[in-house]
């Protein structure tokens, strides 16, 4: 309705020359504008209102999650420092502790490699011995048949027919056998 009582001052307003402003129709088109404003405020205020407070509690919302975010990365921040802080002397504990048991590492295969010396000293020690009597033994043997074989050989060369009876009956006289004869006769 406002729109048409402005349209026609301003179709009015044109009919003849004139030389300034038209008051009339600025007057016109400043209560309509005041009309579409009051209009705007009494209808549309509410949901405005609404949305501007919605968006201040967001933005509300959105500082107090920032800094939340902010504190705890601060404490987060503060822990990682005293973990780092710890962390020379803890990689100092872990070194002395890798050195300690090296040592202990070192000694006990020292100890093994002792043992397994001694063992194997002690088996070869053994296994000698009975290799020495084992040829002792041998050696024993062969001197033993060397001298049999010797003495037969010595024997047969050296014993006669009448040697071999006189030692038969000394053999058999030692004996003393009962019921046999002695060479010679007797009985």
């Amino acid at each position: 309705m406002f729109l048409a009582l402005s349209n026609l001052a301003l179709a009015t307003g044109g009919e003849g020359a004139h030389h300034g402003p038209d008051f009339a129709a600025i007057g016109v088109q400043a209560v309509n504008l005041g009309l579409f404003f009051a209009l705007l405020f009494v209808f549309a205020r509410r949901p405005i209102l609404d949305a501007l407070g919605n968006r201040a509690n967001k933005v509300r919302r959105d500082l107090d999650e920032s800094a939340r975010l902010k504190d705890e990365a601060e404490a987060r921040y503060h822990e990682i420092e005293q973990k780092l802080a710890g962390l020379d002397k803890r990689i100092d504990d872990l070194k002395d502790e890798a050195a300690v048991e090296a040592r202990a590492e070192a000694a006990r295969i020292a100890e093994r490699a002792e043992a397994d010396a001694q063992r194997i000293k002690d088996t070869a020690e053994r296994t000698l011995r009975e290799e020495v009597q084992r040829a002792r033994a041998e050696i024993r043997r062969e001197v033993v048949n060397q001298a049999s074989s010797s003495a037969r050989e010595i024997v047969k060369q050296n014993v006669r027919p009448d040697d071999e009876k006189r030692l038969e009956a000394q053999f058999l006289g030692a004996l003393d056998v009962p019921g046999t004869r002695r060479p010679g006769g007797e009985a």
